[in-house]
């Protein structure tokens, strides 16, 4: 049912890496999506804003939506990571080769190399980025700014988390659901979804049936009907 979502508070909904506040229209006019191309904020200072009572975050918004779980009534984490043990040197090297290649690659050919990623191998699901052209110095940025090797590692913090965390993965994004179901078995109000057919970019590959788990969760926490 996508599209009927009725929030009764503020939802917030963050985009992933090449993602644009748009993703979010299906879920309908009670969920705001943000535009992280205007943020500037670092992990440890990501403030949704007021009278924010959900937020929902896909990939790299969802990972920073585990910086601002603190701020909301619950939230529902889609396909994130919970930060590296190891190897932040050659994740932050490897982010920075990308903003490289979004600041001077043909736009056309860095789309191409990036949706051709291992993360997104079979899904049958590519998002038409190419408007997003104009924005390429602000997503540099971000694969700066948020890379993944900037990220503390967020498990162990999880254990003190007290609202209510949906957590969705796609069955075939094998590492994320694992990352998921670790995430789950430390958060105490934590309920880990995995969705049979679906890969990264489980909300569009299956909008009705994360539609459906959206509104069921905010609705048995009173924050939509």
């Amino acid at each position: 049912m996508s599209g009927d979502l009725r929030c009764l508070g503020r939802t917030l909904a963050l985009h992933g890496m090449l993602g644009e506040a748009a993703d979010w229209a299906f879920l309908g006019d009670g969920v705001e999506g943000a535009d992280l191309w205007e943020w500037e904020v670092e992990f440890e200072r990501v403030e949704l804003g007021a009278n924010v009572d959900a937020v929902i975050g896909y990939s790299m918004g969802g990972r920073l939506a585990l910086h601002a779980l603190d701020q909301v009534k619950a939230a529902v984490i889609v396909s994130a990571h919970t930060g590296l043990l190891t190897g932040h040197h050659q994740r932050l090297a490897s982010d920075l080769l990308w903003a490289e290649k979004a600041r001077t690659m043909d736009w056309a050919a860095f789309l191409s190399e990036w949706h051709a990623q291992d993360v997104f191998a079979g899904e049958g699901f590519e998002p038409d980025r190419s408007r997003l052209e104009p924005r390429r110095e602000a997503i540099a940025a971000a694969f700066d700014r948020w890379s993944l090797g900037r990220q503390s590692d967020l498990l162990p913090s999880l254990r003190d988390v007290e609202i209510p965390v949906l957590w969705i993965n796609g069955a075939t994004d094998q590492r994320f659901c694992k990352l998921g179901a670790e995430a789950c078995a430390a958060l105490p109000r934590g309920e880990h979804v995995v969705l049979a057919g679906c890969g990264h970019r489980v909300p569009w590959e299956a909008p009705e049936r994360f539609s459906e788990l959206i509104m069921q969760f905010l609705s048995r926490h009173s924050l939509c009907r």
